[in-house]
C-alpha cells in the first residue's frame, strides 16, 4: 500500500509541478532568482503583494552539508546573508553567489535589496506503518488539479479517519485542493508532502464564516483542530490561506470583512503541527488556543502583507505546556507571541531556535493579559530585521505574569525601541530575565508599571549589548523605567 501511495504521488508531482508553481506565483519566464542545490535547481516561489515583489523563497531539503547556487538575473550589485550568527560566507561574480550550506537552515539573502529566503528542512520520515487514506482517490475523489472545491470531499476522508479511533494518516498527494475550511477529529494524522498545497477558496462569500451582516468580520482557517487530541499535522506542504484574495480592494484590515487563517487550533490536547509552510493570512496565520501538551516545529510562515496588520506569525493563547521550535516566521504583524489570552493560564512555554523578520515585534507577550503567565522562555533567537525587538504588552486585563526569560536573542536590524514591558489596566508583571541579549544598534526602551499596586518588579540584565556596549545601567543603555518598577538589576556576567 505504502509503495503505491509513494509510486503516485511522484507521478502526481511530476505533472501537476507546472501547476502548482503558477498557482503559487512562479513567474517562470523573468524570475528574479533561481537556486540550484548540489547543482540540481529547486522551485523559486515569488510571494507578490499586489503585484510588489515583496520576497521570493525556496523550500528544499539536505540531511548534510550541500553547495548552494544563487543566479541572480539582474546581476549582483549588493548582497547579505542572515542570520549573521551562523558566520556563513558566500563567493560573488557578477550573475551568481555562492555557498555551502553546513545543515538544514532557514536564511535570508537580501540581494540588490531583495529578498530570497533559503528554507531547508530535513528530508521528510516516511509514512507510518498504519492505514493511510488518499484523498485522491475513491470514495473521496477530491480534485487535486485547485479547479473545484474540495472541501466536502476532504471532510469525508479526515471524518472517516477520526472514526477509526487512532492509527489513520490522510494523505494529501501532491496537489492543489482548493477549501473553505476542514476539520481535523481526534487521533488523526494529517499528512501533506512536498508539493500539496491546500489553499482557500478565493471567494470570501464562499466561507461558512463570511458575515451575513454588514459591518462584521468573520475569521476563517484552512485547518481547524477543534475539541481534539492526539492529533499530528505534518509534511513539506503549503498552506495558502489567500488572504489578498478574500481582502478584494480593502486597504486596510479594518476593511477586509473575512480574514484568513492558515490553521487554527482550540480545546485540544497534544497536538503536534510540524514542517508546513503557510502563508498569506490576514489573521494570526498559526494560533493555538485555549489547549495543552501542544507543539510548532519547522513551521514557515511568509506572511508580510504590506497594510493588512494583524498577520502575527505563530502565537500561544492560554495553552499550558506549548513549545514552539526551529520556525522561522516573515510577517507584517508580531512574529511570535505568548497571550494571557481568555480561559486559563498560560504556563510552561518554550519558544526556541527561531527566526524571524518582523515589521512590528519580534518576541511578544501580550497585548492580551486577562489570566495569569507564567514559566515562559524564548531562547537562541535571530531576529533579522523589526520595528520592535522584544516586548512585554500587559495592556487588557489584569492577569498576573511572572518568571519570563529572554536569553540568547540577537537582534540585526531594529528600527525604533529594543525592549519595553508595560502595565497598563492592572496586574502584574514580576521575574523577567535578559540573558545574553544582543542589538546590533543601540535604541531606546521603556519599562512602564501602572500605579503602586499594578507594578513591574525584579528586572534582570545579563549581558545585554546594544550597538556593541554592554548595558551596565538603564541610563546608558537608553530604557527607561517610571516610578512603578523596582527591583533592576544588572549581574555580572
Amino acid at each position: 500500500m505504502h509503495e503505491e501511495v509513494s509510486r503516485r504521488s511522484r507521478i502526481m508531482k511530476t505533472i501537476l509541478l507546472f501547476l502548482l508553481l503558477v498557482v503559487c506565483g512562479l513567474s517562470c519566464a523573468g524570475a528574479e532568482f533561481s537556486v540550484l542545490v548540489a547543482e540540481q535547481e529547486v522551485p523559486v516561489i515569488e510571494h507578490r503583494v499586489r503585484g510588489r515583489l515583496n520576497c521570493a523563497y525556496a523550500h528544499f531539503t539536505a540531511s548534510s552539508a550541500v553547495p548552494v547556487e544563487v543566479r541572480v538575473a539582474a546581476g549582483v550589485q549588493g548582497w547579505s546573508l542572515s542570520p549573521a550568527n551562523h558566520r556563513l560566507t558566500a563567493t560573488a561574480d557578477t550573475h551568481s553567489l555562492r555557498f555551502t550550506l553546513p545543515s538544514p537552515l532557514y536564511l535570508v539573502l537580501t540581494v540588490n535589496g531583495t529578498r530570497l529566503l533559503l528554507l531547508t528542512d530535513p528530508p521528510e520520515e516516511p509514512l507510518p506503518a498504519a492505514k493511510v487514506i488518499d484523498v485522491t482517490r475513491a470514495p473521496y475523489s477530491a480534485d487535486a488539479t485547485g479547479a473545484r472545491d474540495a472541501t466536502a470531499s476532504l471532510q469525508r476522508a479526515l471524518d472517516e479517519a477520526g472514526a477509526l479511533g487512532g492509527g489513520a494518516t490522510v494523505h494529501f498527494p501532491p496537489g492543489i485542493y482548493t477549501t473553505t475550511g476542514v476539520r481535523v477529529r481526534s487521533h488523526t494524522q494529517v499528512h501533506l508532502p512536498a508539493g500539496a498545497v491546500l489553499q482557500g477558496s478565493a471567494r470570501a462569500e464562499d466561507y461558512p464564516e463570511f458575515p451575513t451582516k454588514p459591518g462584521r468580520t468573520g475569521i476563517s482557517a484552512l485547518l481547524r483542530v477543534k475539541d481534539a487530541e492526539d492529533v499530528h499535522i505534518f509534511g513539506h506542504g503549503t498552506l495558502d490561506a489567500r488572504g489578498f484574495a478574500l481582502a478584494g480592494n480593502a486597504a486596510t484590515i479594518e476593511e477586509v470583512r473575512l480574514k484568513a487563517r492558515c490553521l487554527t487550533v482550540e480545546r485540544s490536547s497534544r497536538v503536534t503541527v510540524e514542517g508546513l509552510v503557510c502563508r498569506e493570512s490576514t489573521s494570526w496565520s498559526v494560533p493555538f488556543f485555549h489547549s495543552t501538551d501542544v507543539i510548532a516545529r519547522r513551521i514557515k510562515v511568509i506572511n508580510d502583507l504590506g497594510p493588512l496588520k494583524h498577520s502575527d506569525g505563530i502565537n500561544l493563547c492560554a495553552v499550558r505546556n506549548g513549545l514552539v521550535e526551529d520556525c522561522f516566521v516573515h510577517t507584517t504583524d508580531d512574529a511570535f507571541c505568548a497571550k494571557g489570552h481568555e480561559g486559563g493560564p498560560s504556563e510552561n512555554l518554550v519558544f526556541r531556535r527561531l527566526v524571524a523578520l518582523s515589521g512590528t515585534r519580534g518576541l511578544k507577550c501580550g497585548m492580551q493579559a486577562y489570566e495569569p503567565m507564567r514559566n515562559v522562555l524564548f531562547e537562541q533567537v535571530d531576529i533579522v530585521r523589526t520595528r520592535d525587538g522584544i516586548d512585554l504588552m500587559h495592556w487588557n486585563g489584569a492577569g498576573a505574569w511572572s518568571d519570563i526569560t529572554f536569553r540568547d536573542v540577537r537582534v540585526e536590524e531594529c528600527e525604533r525601541r529594543s525592549i519595553t514591558a508595560t502595565v497598563r489596566e492592572g496586574g502584574s508583571i514580576r521575574g523577567v530575565r535578559f540573558e545574553r541579549i544582543g542589538f546590533a544598534q543601540a535604541r531606546p526602551g521603556f519599562l512602564r508599571g501602572k500605579d503602586a499596586a499594578s507594578r513591574i518588579e525584579g528586572v534582570a540584565f545579563s549581558n545585554v549589548f546594544m550597538g556593541g556596549e554592554r548595558v551596565t545601567g538603564l541610563a546608558a543603555s537608553g530604557i527607561q523605567a517610571n516610578q512603578f518598577v523596582g527591583g533592576i538589576v544588572f549581574p555580572e556576567p
